[in-house]
This record gives C-alpha cells, sequence and structure tokens, in this order.
C-alpha cells in the first residue's frame, strides 16, 4: 500500500513536498475494516482516506448509491467548517487510514509554507473556512528575510530601512534572528527583551508567550527577539509556529539574519517570500549564488542589495540593488537618522525594494510537455504582442526550454527564430550524445554546450519575469522548484530525461521533471503569488517524431513516454488557456504558424 501516493493525490494536499507528504504519513493509522462494517463519520474525530477496498455511502445522493474507492477521503478536516455526516459501510474487507485532526495540524503546521498552501488549496477547492483561517487569508502576510553572511554587511540598517517604510503599507514586524552583532533593538534605542527561543519549544509557540515579548514601536511597527543573546541554539522548528502566529496579526514580517549556521538559515529560507541577501563586494555575490542554488526550494524571490559603504566605485550592479552610503548626522540617535533619511530624500533603491515587497503577483503554469510542448510557441509568440504582466512563469521539462528561450529574446523575431533553430528534428539529434555506461544512455555535454552559448552566465533571479524550473533530484528522487540558478544549468537539466547524465548544480545532480513529476498551479499555492493563471496543451493525436531523423530508440523511448504519461487536469478557472491542436505531424514551421493561429485572441 502507497500512503504518500493517497495522500498526495488528495486535492487539498497536492501542493505538499514530498518531505511534508512523509511527515503526514508518520501520523497516519492503518485500520482494518471487515466487510459489512460500518463507519460513523461524525464519531470518528479523525480524517480518514480509503487505502484499499470500497466503501458504500449510507445516504443516496439524488437517489443513487455513491461509493468511496480507493483513494476518496472522509471525516474531519483541519480549517474547514465540518459537513461530514452519516455512515459508510465496507462493501468488501477493506483497509482506511486515520489521522487524528490535531496530528495533522501539527504536521501542516510543521512547514509554514505546507501549512498556507493547505489553507488556500482548501478554499481554492469550495470549503468553508473557519474564521482563523479565514483571517490568514485575508492578512496575506509575507515573510522578507534580509540576510548577509556577515554580522556588519549593513542588512540590520536595511531592515530597519524597510520596516519603517512598510509600516505606511500595513503591520509589519521585524524579527532579530542572529545571535551576534549590532542588533535591530539599538537601532531602535529599544530595550531588548528575552529571545523567543530561549523558551522551551512547547512554550515558543504559544501565542501569549510570543505576543508578550513583542515590542511595539508605532502603531503599524514592531520588533521581535527570535535569536540574539539566546544561551541556548535554537531549535529551527519553532520558527513554522512563530511565523504562523504573527502572520495572523502582521502583513509584513522581515526576518534580519545576518549569520550563517545551515540548518537554522535554511528553515528561515523555506518560510521566506522574499529574500534581500546583502553583501559588501561583488566577489560575495558568487559565494551567496552556490548557498541559494543548494538551499532555496519554494519559489522564493531573490534580489541581492550591494553595501556602497563597502564597495564605493561600482558603478552598477547587475541582477541587484545598491544600498548607498547614506549621509547619517552623527549628532543625532540612529532611529531619527533612519526617519530623517526617509522623509527627507527618501533613496530610489528603498521605494523600488518596498515594490517588490508591496505588489500583487501574478504567476503562469505552464504544463509539463515533452514532444506537444512546441505549441507553446505560438503562446508565447503572442505575449510579446500583449501587455500581459507575469511575476512569475513555473514549467518543467521541454515546456521549459521555450520558457527560457522568451525570457533570453528581447523581440518576437529572435524568439521565433531560436524556437526553430533548438527544436527541428536534425538539431534534437544533434544533441543526442550516445554513450550507454551503466547509469545513462545519453551524455549531457552537447545540451550544456548549447545551453552555455544560449545564455552565458545569465542568472534567472536577474529576470523580472522570474523562470521557475521543476526539476527531479537524482539522487533523492524528489522534485524541485528551482528559482535561483544559472540559465544554462536549468536549461540543460530540463532537457535531459531519466535516461541522459544528469546535471550537476550546487553539489547534487538533476535531471527533467518529466516523467517523474509534473507542475501543478497548486505548487504555486506555496508562494506569495496572488493570481495564478495556467496554460495546457490538448492535442487529440499523438505527436510523434519522424521516422528518420531521431534515432529510433530516443523516438522510441518519448512515443513510449507520451503514450503512458496521462497529462493531469489542471484546476479548472476563468484563468486558464487551453491549446487545443488535432495533429500528429511534427512539423516546427507549420506548428509554430498553427499555434500562433490559436493564441492570436488570448487574453
Amino acid at each position: 500500500m502507497n500512503i504518500s501516493y493517497i495522500l498526495q493525490n488528495i486535492p487539498f494536499l497536492n501542493h505538499l513536498t514530498d518531505s511534508e507528504i512523509q511527515t503526514l504519513c508518520e501520523s497516519a493509522e492503518i485500520k482494518p475494516v471487515s466487510k459489512n462494517e460500518k463507519i460513523d463519520i461524525k464519531k470518528i474525530h479523525s480524517f480518514g482516506a480509503v487505502v484499499e477496498g470500497i466503501f458504500e455511502l449510507g445516504q443516496r445522493i439524488r437517489g443513487d448509491r455513491l461509493y468511496l474507492a480507493p483513494g476518496s477521503f472522509f471525516g474531519e478536516i483541519p480549517f474547514a467548517v465540518s459537513h461530514h455526516a452519516g455512515t459508510i459501510k465496507a462493501v468488501k474487507d477493506s483497509l482506511v487510514m486515520m489521522i487524528n485532526p490535531e496530528k495533522m495540524y501539527k504536521s501542516l503546521l510543521s512547514s509554514y509554507k505546507g501549512f498556507k498552501g493547505y489553507i488556500r488549496n482548501i478554499k481554492g477547492n469550495g470549503f468553508d473556512i473557519i474564521d482563523s483561517g479565514n483571517d490568514f487569508l485575508k492578512r496575506g502576510s509575507r515573510v522578507i528575510t534580509v540576510f548577509g553572511r556577515h554580522y556588519n554587511s549593513g542588512g540590520t540598517m536595511l531592515a530597519s530601512l524597510l520596516g519603517l517604510n512598510l509600516s505606511g503599507h500595513g503591520s509589519v514586524i521585524i524579527l532579530d534572528a542572529s545571535s551576534e552583532g549590532n542588533s535591530i533593538f539599538n537601532f531602535f534605542q529599544k530595550e531588548m527583551p528575552p529571545a523567543v527561543s530561549q523558551k522551551a519549544e512547547k512554550g515558543a509557540s504559544d501565542e501569549k508567550f510570543v505576543y508578550d515579548r513583542v515590542v511595539n514601536i508605532s502603531e503599524n511597527l514592531s520588533l521581535l527577539n527570535l535569536y540574539s543573546g539566546s544561551k541556548i541554539k535554537i531549535n529551527p522548528d519553532i520558527l513554522s509556529p512563530v511565523i504562523f502566529i504573527l502572520s495572523r496579526k502582521y502583513k509584513y514580517i522581515i526576518i534580519d539574519h545576518s549569520d550563517y549556521r545551515k540548518d537554522f538559515t535554511n528553515r528561515i529560507f523555506e518560510i521566506s517570500d522574499i529574500l534581500f541577501p546583502v553583501i559588501k563586494n561583488i566577489k560575495d555575490k558568487s559565494i551567496l549564488h552556490n548557498i541559494l542554488d543548494s538551499d532555496l526550494k519554494d519559489g522564493q524571490r531573490v534580489y541581492y542589495v550591494l553595501n556602497r559603504f563597502y564597495e564605493k566605485t561600482i558603478g552598477t550592479f547587475e541582477g541587484g540593488y545598491i544600498l548607498e552610503d547614506l549621509d547619517f548626522n552623527r549628532k543625532e540617535n540612529l532611529i531619527t537618522n533612519l526617519k530623517n533619511i526617509l522623509e527627507s530624500n527618501k533613496p530610489k533603491f528603498l521605494e523600488e525594494l518596498t515594490e517588490h515587497i508591496t505588489r500583487e503577483r501574478t504567476g503562469l503554469t505552464i504544463q509539463t510537455n515533452l514532444t506537444n510542448s512546441v505549441f507553446l510557441a505560438g503562446f508565447f509568440s503572442s505575449l510579446y504582442e500583449k501587455d500581459i504582466k507575469i511575476d512569475t512563469i513555473y514549467s518543467s521539462s521541454w515546456s521549459y526550454l521555450i520558457t527560457v528561450l522568451y525570457i533570453l529574446n528581447a523581440d518576437n523575431n529572435a524568439f521565433e527564430n531560436n524556437f526553430l533553430k533548438l527544436f527541428t528534428e536534425d538539431k534534437i539529434k544533434s544533441l543526442l550524445d550516445v554513450t550507454f555506461p551503466d547509469e545513462h544512455v545519453y551524455k549531457n555535454g552537447r545540451i550544456n554546450n548549447y545551453a552555455d552559448e544560449l545564455a552565458g552566465d545569465k542568472r534567472i533571479e536577474h529576470y523580472s519575469m522570474l523562470p521557475v524550473a521543476m526539476l527531479t533530484d537524482r539522487g533523492s528522487g524528489c522534485r524541485r522548484m528551482f528559482s535561483t540558478g544559472f540559465v544554462r544549468d536549468l536549461f540543460t537539466a530540463s532537457f535531459l530525461l531519466n535516461i541522459f547524465e544528469p546535471k550537476n548544480i550546487a553539489d547534487s545532480y538533476y535531471c527533467s521533471g518529466y516523467p517523474s513529476y509534473y507542475v501543478k498551479p497548486e505548487d504555486l499555492l506555496r508562494t506569495d503569488i496572488n493570481k495564478i493563471r495556467s496554460v495546457i496543451i490538448n492535442n487529440k493525436q499523438k505527436l510523434s517524431f519522424g521516422e528518420t531523423k531521431i534515432s529510433k530508440f530516443f523516438k522510441g523511448y518519448a512515443d513510449s513516454l507520451d503514450s503512458g504519461y496521462i497529462y493531469p487536469a489542471f484546476t479548472k478557472s476563468k484563468n486558464e488557456l487551453s491549446i487545443n491542436v488535432n495533429t500528429d505531424k511534427y512539423n516546427v514551421k507549420e506548428i509554430l504558424e498553427l499555434s500562433k493561429d490559436i493564441c492570436k485572441d488570448m487574453k
């Protein structure tokens, strides 16, 4: 029995990661149910799902008898208003999975991103939400981390400026999450209370305990000492519960973290929506690349900030912003200086960073495809002519290749030319470098060289329209969302099916998400994206390579994948675009014109 498969395919849990599903599995109990045995749904006080067998509902719906097959769920759903009643009866000997709601709640709360996605997901699936869940959704909190690898990088100053400026847009709290260095409390001339982390784990996640340690600066700005001055090592597990407590009251949660401790820093990254890494010199940026490429896994948005106080000679800073060497009046105190900066001549970089934090975000999910991805060409071609604002494009496999071509090319002609060059059968054939070792059939060298020529040293986080890639970690077999990285690396890995040599990215090996996984709009519910659109391709026929261009082995492998792979239905919404085609002929010039014609009236 595959309990994780059952859970991952429940509609309001399908946004959870593999590790979050595993945590939920650990809370589950498997119970046998004999034939004709009944379960009173109201009395079990648990969330349940059918693992094996079949159940008959005790009451008819519109005169019809309904049945629950494996994967069907029943019982209490945390944060949803309960309407479940009646009984179900086993038609034959069966197995059910039961999870106590309190255990399910704790499992979900162990991951702030997973919990946020869960609340949005049950709402999107039509369930009525209890008041605390609705309050959480209405607040729509964003978690912003200002991160410096060194204590004196200038991160605390940036966090202070952002906090003051954001307080004009909503309620703000700044968390001191560094064990050493200048404290946020010094900037605001407030006595620093004991760290939340010094309390036992159970107490640290208690709402009253947390709010008793909040220090108010103004009506819309507060501070909390999470870790500074703590005499014990912080348990990263307290982060998600504390952030959940704060998210019910504060619109913007800023974490000031100037201390790289891998387990703690990773957990801060996990709960963050936006990161502002502050660096003292250009060389620090390349060190950060490896950290971020290794640790960011949830679509976080990254904006680098270079501190002009240390790097005075730099003229422009590619892919980021410059924290100006601010003119402090040494006779004034710190908080007066900060307020004067905001009131007299507010720095342009601060306004731009604030705009990144406060604006409504739109995400576009592109259906995972292999050969059928070519029908996306007309969609992206039409985007050049339309004023459609998209913050994030999320895709995988060969769909990601076309996404990258769109991001890299400034105009439609260049895009179409590069599309036609890459997706001809001759070009694809040239990228297939046969090797036949024990682990894989094709090497990755040729596609890697092509990607290097195409993108050079460009990074995906530098683009205002962020191309997020979903890849498979070949070592663990888990999926992962990449929102930072070199374009060439993610492009290469997206081309590589599991018969290829994988691509090394930040000391792990990756290949295409397809065919093990596929992107889902629900994945973006974990992020701060407000409006999610999706694009799907419906081809009534099987699109197949020709007989003479592509090797018979690769053609047969691709055909077998497309034959056995059922593209899951996306969440139906008015924001879905369906590209409906009916062809089996792989001719990229004809496909480009056909897809352009289909998408020309797209809104």
